[in-house]
């Protein structure tokens, strides 16, 4: 396996699209016969931006053409801005894709302060990190009803699941019995809009089996926070070190409480991370939320003093 370490240029603007500036890692295999078992072309990049309104899309360039659509995913934003988020891709190709942080439609005007916040792209499909598992796929969804999504790996407990709609209004994924052979997912609107008025889109996901692995550059740590996460900050604390310029990326597992809810973080650091759920308040202005599990992944470049680790 060989690691490349890329630099995206500084910001630029052509058509009303901005380019990111994002650090990110991609792993290609070294050799052919490695393939079955090598990871996957992975891209991963964290940047800080605003967003204008919600005519704003910016665009991030793959450092590599992906032999397959690569299914992408927006980690959850910081908290520099109160309002609250959606987080949207389009125009995802093997070249890049365009995205947003979108505020709730019923909120004036869509422009959000600047906050940080990752990507990742992964081939979709069935690939072994170092030992771990991982799984992507893309789900359409002509209706944001409740889909059952069947994995193909062979997990031997549930995976956290990582979901990312894409779309060009505001929804957000919710999923419902993670199992070791699946799961249920669907998508959200905010409450004050009929649960019709959901435009048909997709959905992209990743199952990846929980654990700690160092391989090909790359410490990944894949876990489930436990059914503890509600609409207060909550402090996680992480057993093992990021690594180096590390990416967070969050979903809620379950479904104890019906509203529509983003995750949001603070505090990232070696030792924890504090995260929360927060609603939107279209239909009513109670923002209180219940606990619920948030599957979460934590991808840093290897350092020296990684010792490669399964499980």
């Amino acid at each position: 396996q060989n690691q490349i370490t890329c630099l995206f240029k500084n910001p630029s603007k052509r058509s009303g699209i901005s380019l990111l500036v994002a650090i990110g890692t991609i792993l290609v295999s070294a050799a052919a016969s490695e393939v079955a078992n090598a990871a996957p072309p992975i891209e991963r990049g964290t940047f800080t931006v605003n967003q204008i309104d919600r005519e704003q899309w910016r665009e991030v360039r793959f450092k590599q053409t992906f032999s397959k659509v690569p299914v992408v995913i927006l980690g959850p934003a910081s908290f520099q801005g109160g309002d609250p988020l959606t987080y949207l891709v389009k125009d995802v190709t093997k070249e890049g894709f365009k995205y947003q942080l979108r505020e709730w439609e019923y909120l004036s005007n869509g422009n959000h302060a600047k906050e940080t916040f990752s990507y990742l792209a992964v081939e979709p499909g069935q690939h072994n990190v170092g030992g771990q598992l991982w799984e992507a796929g893309l789900r359409d969804f002509p209706n944001p009803n409740r889909k059952v999504v069947t994995t193909q790996s062979a997990f031997t407990s549930p995976p956290i699941v990582l979901a990312q709609p894409v779309a060009e209004t505001s929804v957000v994924p919710r999923l419902k019995d993670v199992t070791a052979t699946g799961f249920r997912l669907s998508l959200q609107t905010e409450q004050a809009l009929p649960h019709t008025a959901a435009t048909p889109a997709k959905c992209g996901w990743i199952a990846i089996s929980q654990g700690i692995v160092a391989a090909s550059g790359l410490r990944s740590n894949a876990a489930n926070t436990g059914k503890i996460v509600k609409h207060q900050w909550k402090e996680i604390a992480l057993s093992h070190p990021r690594g180096a310029q590390p990416s967070l990326f969050a979903t809620v597992q379950t479904y104890a409480g019906p509203d529509p809810v983003s995750v949001r973080y603070r505090n990232f650091t070696n030792q924890k991370v504090d995260l929360r759920l927060q609603e939107e308040a279209s239909g009513d202005p109670e923002m209180g939320h219940v606990t619920e599990e948030i599957g979460y992944l934590i991808l840093g470049d290897v350092q020296p003093r990684d010792i490669l680790t399964s499980g």
